[in-house]
This record gives structure tokens, sequence and C-alpha cells, in this order.
């Protein structure tokens, strides 16, 4: 059972935030990714978290960040009640930063450095911890109370939180990445191979072959590890391709679906949409729409 303490979006869709507790078994439904920057605090309880290619054991008072259009997906870890807190925002939603007097780094490599350099999970100390707490329920008391001036407010805030963030993962080294188990080191493989291959044709077969693995133990790990069905990841991974594609260039529709590993037009379509609540057509309208605007679609 899901308990939403609060939910705020704002009219521009550049900025989310919301507060929910959880009761007995969770996980996340959708094949989850987004043009927006993820901030997710994990108040208490514990949770996986599969971001891009590697599977994360988070714990009460962990900080997770994920990058703008990285494939993610959090799952139950055995202990069924967990509180979090979670922020989306846009790029645009920051806007255009000064730059430095000195030549050593602009701001937009403290504000982004834990996003780009893949920084996904900071363990605080409890000093850290406590300032961490403090910036984020200003934020949501900013939200939560809407007074004149409140947006303004949020993004001066989450300006300070992103630029602490990025200071304390600038100066203090993240440990090396280590894998939870030998069998989340094969899967994190798999996915790597996925995501470098998703535009050929990839099957179970390929996959059971490639890594010396069975199709019935690699459908049951990969769901159990990731989250997600073997078929429901390549999926997400070429529609998030087709997303840019369909932005950014004026490729024909029909060769974008065979760009990036569809076999049929028809297919492409019932799965673009049934990912994005889009036709590509109508989101390739939309995205322009939305890039021109500088805003944020979720």
């Amino acid at each position: 059972m899901s308990e939403i303490l609060f939910e705020y979006k704002n009219m521009q869709d550049s900025f989310y935030i919301s507060h929910i507790r959880r009761r007995g078994p969770s996980d996340m439904l959708n094949n989850h990714f987004h043009n927006t920057y993820e901030i997710y605090y994990l108040i208490s309880g514990e949770r996986y978290y599969f971001i891009k290619d590697r599977i994360f054991h988070i714990r009460e008072k962990d900080l997770i960040l994920i990058k703008a259009g990285d494939l993610h997906k959090t799952t139950g870890s055995g202990k069924n009640e967990h509180e979090r807190l979670l922020i989306n925002f846009h790029k645009n939603f920051i806007g255009a930063l000064p730059k430095e007097n000195n030549d050593k780094e602009n701001n937009d490599n403290v504000i982004f450095y834990p996003f780009e350099n893949d920084v996904n999970i900071i363990h605080f100390s409890l000093r850290h911890q406590t300032q961490i707490e403090q910036f984020l329920n200003m934020i949501l008391d900013e939200a939560k109370a809407q007074k004149a001036g409140y947006e303004a407010y949020i993004k001066t805030l989450l300006l300070q939180f992103l630029i602490h963030i990025g200071r304390y993962a600038q100066n203090n080294e993240a440990k090396p990445f280590k894998h939870l188990s030998p069998i989340h080191e094969k899967i994190s493989d798999i996915v790597q191979y996925i995501n470098s291959n998703y535009m050929e044709k990839i099957t179970l077969d390929d996959i059971s072959k490639r890594f010396y693995i069975s199709r019935f133990y690699f459908s049951k790990v990969f769901k159990e590890v990731t989250g997600f069905t073997f078929v429901e990841y390549l999926n997400s991974v070429r529609v998030r391709e087709a997303q840019r594609l369909l932005v950014n260039t004026n490729s024909k529709i029909v060769c974008i679906s065979q760009d990036v590993g569809f076999g049929s037009i028809a297919h492409f379509g019932r799965v673009f949409k049934a990912i994005t609540s889009y036709s590509p057509l109508k989101y390739r309208k939309l995205g322009r729409a939305v890039e021109l605007n500088n805003s944020g679609i979720r």
C-alpha cells in the first residue's frame, strides 16, 4: 500500500517532487527513463536500485542520483516498508548559469558533476546527512506552502543543494563499485551487451549462447535483479534511442524503427505507444515543441 504524503509538479512540467511511504511489497511498475534528472533520498527502509547497467543495494539515508535518460528501476529488498523523497528536474528549470571568474571550473561542472560522472549513490556522514535533509525539507516545505515567489525559492534551494552534493562528490572519492554477487555481475555484463547492441536482432537464445546461461534461468534472474523482463528491457532501450532520434533528427519514422532494432513499423508503433503513451509521430511533434519552449516532459 502506498501513501502519498505530498506531490507537486509545476506548470512547465520541469520540476516535480513527491514524498511517499509504502507498506508491503513494492516494485516500480513502469519501464522508467525520462529527460529529467532524478534525486531519490531513502528516508527509511532498504531497496534495490537498477541504474543503467548496475544494481545497488540502498539503505536508509542513501542519496541516489540519476542522469537524464538513464534507464532505472527500483525493487524490493525483502523488507516491505520504506519511505522516500523524490525530485525530478529538467536542466532548463535551473536556467543559464554565470561563468566563474577563474578558469578552474564552470558552474555546470560542479552542479552536474555527480550525474555526469556516474556517481549514482552517495553515503553521507552523519553531519552531511543532517545538511542534506535540511535542504530537502526546505524544498518540500516551499512546495507545500506555495507562498509568493515559492518557485524561485525552490530553484535557489535546489541550486544550493546541487552545489553542495557536487562539491561533496568532487572532494570525496567514491568507493570502487562492487557487484553484489557473481550473478549480479553477469547480469550487468548482459545489460552492457544489450545497451551496445540493441539495434541488432537479440534473442534469448543469443544471450544464452553468448553468456553460457540457460534461457529459463536467465529470464528468472534477469527479472529478479533488474526488475525488468528481458523483452521489457530491450524494448525500453530501443524506445529511448528512438525518442532521441525522433526529436533530434529528420530521419523518417520507418528508418528510425529499423535503426533501433524493430523488425516492423507496426510493432515499433505499438511498443512505442505502450511505453510513452504517444505514437512516434505525436511524440516527434510534442518533443520538438518542448525543445522550442525550453521545458521538460516526464
